[in-house]
């Protein structure tokens, strides 16, 4: 049987769990387990706690950034500045095989617009929305930055990673109902909610809240063009979901989601500046 690119001990589980569910016969759990394995993906669920003392250089969401002498805060294409979102201190990430893509030092940091000015989502915003940094050097030098009052700011949390799947979303849409008995549907429900029960997350398959057909977004809001991303972000690495959280102060329209995605060669290739920002909204 194919097996899944994910943690060893949490698959094992996985298919432990499968197994209590109630099927026609041996055949069928075959099938359906087949499909699960062939669908779901590694992850890194993003844990976090508001904490206003957080050292200097902490992974975390939201408060102020964490920045070298020197770095060019970045504005959206109104001129303003944007809102911080969060930074990752790289070197946290090192623990987990799924991020040896990344750099093994240094500081991510991620930066969008302000999430109640309205602008609509399930959409693909220019660069001039969002923008994600790469900065390596010494970490003596970071010191927090006021980007002004006027700018929107989140609440600081620290953050931390732990290993999770990703993809039940794929699965259950191909799935055929008839591979489940009566009320097995639900527990496939429950299944996945003990498994993916993450708000936030990277290096695994972005959870949709809707398809994706992408509205493209013009710098004054219009709609340009209309896309879709084949294969669900085939080649391309999740670096950042960030939902609607209250513990942030984040909604994202009505309680949505932003996506931040880049191609695994700019990835390699530290070509962060090529990245893809995308939101939904339920």
């Amino acid at each position: 049987m194919k097996l899944m690119q994910g943690p060893l001990p949490m698959q094992a589980q996985l298919l432990q769990d499968v197994d209590k569910l109630d099927f026609e016969d041996e055949a069928e759990r075959d099938h359906y387990k087949e499909k699960l394995l062939r669908r779901l993906r590694s992850a890194l669920a993003i844990k976090c706690e508001p904490n206003d003392q957080l050292p200097i250089g902490s992974s975390k969401f939201g408060g102020k950034p964490d920045l070298p002498p020197g770095f060019l805060y970045p504005l959206g294409g109104d001129g303003k500045p944007l809102s911080f979102i969060a930074q990752y201190r790289l070197q946290d990430l090192q623990a987990f095989s799924i991020a040896h893509d990344l750099p093994a030092t240094g500081m991510l940091y991620f930066f969008a617009f302000d999430d109640t000015v309205g602008r609509p989502l399930t959409a693909t915003y220019r660069p001039e929305w969002a923008s994600i940094s790469y900065w390596d050097g010494d970490p003596a030098t970071l010191q927090p930055y006021e980007a002004g009052e006027e700018v929107r700011k989140y609440t600081q949390a620290k953050i931390w990673f732990e290993e999770a799947l990703s993809g039940f979303h794929l699965f259950y849409e191909e799935l055929d109902c008839t591979d489940l008995i009566g009320g097995e549907e639900f527990e496939y429900i429950d299944l996945m909610g003990k498994y993916e029960n993450y708000r936030h997350q990277l290096l695994g398959l972005p959870v949709p809240q809707q398809p994706w057909n992408i509205r493209v977004v013009g710098p004054h809001g219009e709609v340009e063009r209309v896309e879709g991303l084949q294969d669900e972000f085939e080649g391309h690495v999740l670096l950042l979901q960030m939902d609607c959280d209250s513990k942030l102060g984040t909604r994202w329209g009505d309680c949505g989601t932003i996506y931040f995605v880049l191609s695994l060669q700019d990835l390699v290739q530290h070509h962060f500046e090529n990245f893809l920002f995308l939101g939904q909204h339920g």
